[in-house]
């Protein structure tokens, strides 16, 4: 029996990239690739004070694991980590961070995709 939850998530990920994904750079300290990202934003809420709630909202990239080579490795997102955005000859460098404190920079959203959390560090 097909599982037609599972066929249509592949299904708009695969549309995603085709349509909605752009090229950026991937880098960690000498080492890089060029890889299609798809950008998105999450907001993570935190109530610090019992009082107020804190907002935070973060620039996303979903991208497809196995292109995630560095030096010939497979490689895991790492915080510090980059992803070089450069959109009409504005290059934007993107920090790979943690949303909060006991999360990690990164998830796996299906079978092979992730989305990284990251910081907008650099604009020229």
């Amino acid at each position: 029996m097909t599982d037609m939850l599972h066929d249509g998530m592949i299904h708009l990920r695969q549309q995603m990239r085709a349509f909605a994904a752009r090229m950026v750079t991937y880098r960690r300290g000498t080492s890089s690739v060029a890889l299609l990202a798809t950008p998105g934003l999450t907001r993570f809420w935190r109530d610090t004070t019992g009082q107020m709630e804190v907002w935070t909202q973060m620039k996303d990239w979903v991208l497809d694991a196995a292109d995630l080579i560095l030096d010939g490795q497979a490689v895991d997102p790492q915080e510090s980590d980059e992803i070089i955005d450069i959109q009409d000859g504005v290059t934007r460098i993107y920090r790979v961070a943690t949303p909060a404190g006991d999360e990690q920079p990164w998830r796996e959203i299906d079978e092979g995709a992730l989305r990284i959390h990251t910081v907008l560090s650099e604009k020229t």
